[in-house]
């Protein structure tokens, strides 16, 4: 991560929870360490063309996994559909674990898309949090963008 990125900066500002993009550090295991060292929630972001394989060692130490629906870096794209079987794939990966971890989904959601994207983020198991996830990219009727964020945490269980 950049020196400006820190997680101390970031731990020492009140943060709880801190992720990052696997891609943003050098040493991806260190930076988890660290943000634990810290006193905060750990958790990785994948963009749509990151590999799973960065969870192979580092889920075990991972308290949230974000599942970026579009590619990041500005408002308004459209959902990824081959996003929903990485959602799947995480998904497994984290029912396997034997331990709760938080998985989310950013990007794109809308109405007509968040049945699909909830699916395909959960089952029934111990070890999966709920799904959270990120700003509603189109209103429902009439309302304005992001207005209906907290009716898409969806709970299950």
């Amino acid at each position: 991560m950049q020196q400006s990125q820190s997680p101390a900066a970031f731990a020492g500002a009140g943060a709880s929870w801190i992720s990052f993009h696997p891609e943003a550090s050098r040493h991806v295991d260190r930076t988890i360490n660290l943000i634990r060292e810290l006193g905060c929630s750990p958790g990785l972001v994948l963009n749509p063309a990151t590999p799973l394989d960065c969870l192979d060692f580092t889920l075990p130490n991972l308290d949230l996994v974000l599942v970026m629906s579009v590619n990041p870096g500005f408002g308004g794209q459209a959902f990824i559909p081959g996003s929903l079987p990485k959602l799947r794939a995480v998904r497994e990966r984290i029912s396997n674990l034997g331990r709760p971890v938080h998985l989310e989904v950013d990007g794109g959601i809308k109405p007509d898309n968040i049945r699909q994207a909830a699916e395909a983020a959960w089952k029934r198991g111990p070890n999966l949090g709920p799904l959270r996830v990120g700003e509603l990219a189109e209103p429902a009727a009439g309302g304005e963008p992001g207005t209906d964020t907290r009716s898409l945490l969806v709970h299950r269980g």
